[in-house]
C-alpha cells in the first residue's frame, strides 16, 4: 500500500504533466501559425520577385517598339531593377532552406547582369543602332531574365518542402507530449489503485508478511523519487538564466535513481555533449560526438523523435534516451544511464521524456550546418564510450 505522501506526490506529478502537456501543445500551435505565416509571407516575395522580373523583360522589348518615347521606360526599368536589389535582400533574410543562400547569391548576379546589359541597350540606342539593341534585349537579356526565374521556382520549391518538414516535426512534438502525458497518467492511476488495498487485504498482508512478493509496480515507484521528480520539473520550469540550469541539471539523476546524466545537442550532423552530471572530468573528456551514421539509443531518439530504451541487469546499467524539440526540428537528446532494468519501466522512460520536455523550453537551439540537410532517416546510431548511450 503505498503511503499517503507518495500518493499525493504521484497527483501533484500528474497534474504537473497534464498542464506541461497542454502548455506545450498550446506553445507549438503558436508555432505553427506563426510558421504558416511566415511561408505565406516567403512565397509572396518570390512572386514579387518573378513578376518584377517578367516586366523588366517587358519594359525592355518597349526600348525598341517604333513610335514609343524611351525615357518613361528607361525610368520603368530602373525603378523595377532597384525593387528587385531590395525584394531580393528582404527575402534572403526569411527564407530558411538549406539551398537558399545558393539562389539568393545566383539572383544578386542575375540582377547586375540585368543592369549591365540594360546599360549595354541604352547606349546601343543612343547611337541610334535599334537593331543592336534589341538583339541584345531579346538574347542575352531574355535568356537571364529566364535563368532568373527559374532560381525563383527552384527556391520556392525548396521553401515549401522546407516549411513543410517544420510543420511535421511541431506536429510530432504534440503528438509526444500528449502521448506521454497519457502514459504517465495511465501509470499513475495503475499505481494509485493498486496501492489503495481494502482493509481485508491489508489485514491479510500483515498477518503473513513471509508470503507477501514485492509488486512490479511498488518497486518502480519505490526505485523512482516521485517527489524528487516533480520538484526538479517546477525547478526547470522556473529556470530564469543559463547560471542556474547546471544547478538544476545535477538533481535530474537522484530524481530518477540514475547514475549519470548527459544533455546532448544537435548540431549539423552531430550530436555534442552539451551538459552531464553524475560523471568525472576525465570521463566527460573522453566522451565523443554521435554521428547520425552510427548505431545508438541517444541518436535513434533524436533522428526518430520518439523514448527509446536499453535495458540492463544485474551488471551492467540500461539507459534511456528522450528527444528534445525546438520550433522545426529535434535539438537535443537527454540520456540517463539508470541501474538494472529499470530502463524498461514505463515510468522511468516517462519521467526522462516529461524531464526532456522541460528542458527544450529553456535549452536553446544549437545552429544547423549544412550538412543537415541529409535525410534524417538515413541516420543510424552507435554506441558511445558511456554506458548504453
Amino acid at each position: 500500500m503505498l503511503s499517503r505522501s507518495l500518493r499525493v506526490s504521484m497527483v501533484v506529478l500528474l497534474l504537473i504533466v497534464g498542464v506541461g502537456a497542454g502548455a506545450l501543445v498550446q506553445d507549438n500551435r503558436q508555432r505553427a501559425d506563426a510558421l504558416a505565416s511566415a511561408r505565406i509571407e516567403v512565397l509572396a516575395g518570390l512572386d514579387r520577385i518573378s513578376a518584377a522580373l517578367r516586366a523588366v523583360g517587358a519594359a525592355q522589348e518597349a526600348y525598341v517598339v517604333p513610335g514609343q518615347t524611351d525615357q518613361p521606360w528607361f525610368e520603368r526599368v530602373s525603378a523595377l531593377m532597384q525593387q528587385l536589389y531590395d525584394e531580393v535582400a528582404e527575402t534572403g533574410t526569411s527564407v530558411r532552406s538549406v539551398e537558399a543562400a545558393g539562389h539568393v547569391r545566383s539572383l544578386t548576379a542575375g540582377i547586375d547582369a540585368l543592369v549591365a546589359i540594360d546599360i549595354q541597350v541604352r547606349e546601343h540606342l543612343r547611337l541610334e543602332q535599334e537593331l543592336m539593341a534589341a538583339d541584345v534585349i531579346l538574347g542575352d537579356g531574355r535568356t537571364v531574365v529566364d535563368s532568373m526565374v527559374g532560381e525563383v521556382l527552384a527556391l520556392a520549391d525548396a521553401e515549401r518542402a522546407t516549411f513543410a518538414n517544420a510543420a511535421r516535426l511541431i506536429e510530432q512534438s504534440s503528438i509526444t507530449a500528449v502521448g506521454v502525458a497519457a502514459g504517465l497518467w495511465l501509470i499513475g492511476l495503475v499505481v494509485l489503485a493498486w496501492g489503495v488495498a481494502p482493509p481485508a487485504q491489508a489485514q491479510a498482508v500483515i498477518e503473513t508478511p513471509a508470503a507477501a512478493a514485492p509488486e512490479p509496480a511498488a518497486e518502480s515507484a519505490q526505485a523512482l523519487d516521485l517527489d524528487a521528480v516533480t520538484g526538479v520539473a517546477a525547478a526547470i520550469a522556473q529556470v530564469t538564466s543559463g547560471d542556474d540550469l547546471p544547478a538544476v541539471f545535477d538533481r535530474v539523476p537522484p530524481a530518477l535513481g540514475a547514475s549519470g546524466l548527459v544533455l546532448w545537442m544537435a548540431t549539423g550532423t552531430e550530436l555534442v555533449p552539451a551538459m552531464a552530471s553524475g560523471y568525472s572530468s576525465r570521463v566527460l573528456r573522453q566522451l565523443p560526438s554521435l554521428s547520425r551514421h552510427e548505431p545508438n539509443a541517444t541518436v535513434r531518439a533524436w533522428t526518430s523523435g520518439r523514448v527509446q530504451a536499453v535495458a540492463g541487469d544485474a551488471t551492467t546499467p540500461g539507459a534511456v534516451a528522450a528527444p528534445l524539440f525546438g520550433v522545426t526540428r529535434c535539438t537535443g537528446v537527454l540520456a540517463a544511464e539508470v541501474p538494472g532494468a529499470m530502463a524498461a519501466t514505463p515510468a522511468v522512460r516517462a519521467a526522462v521524456a516529461l524531464l526532456a520536455a522541460q528542458l527544450s523550453g529553456i535549452v536553446s537551439a544549437w545552429p544547423e550546418s549544412s550538412a543537415s540537410a541529409a535525410d534524417p532517416g538515413d541516420m543510424g546510431p552507435r554506441e558511445a564510450t558511456t554506458g548504453s548511450f
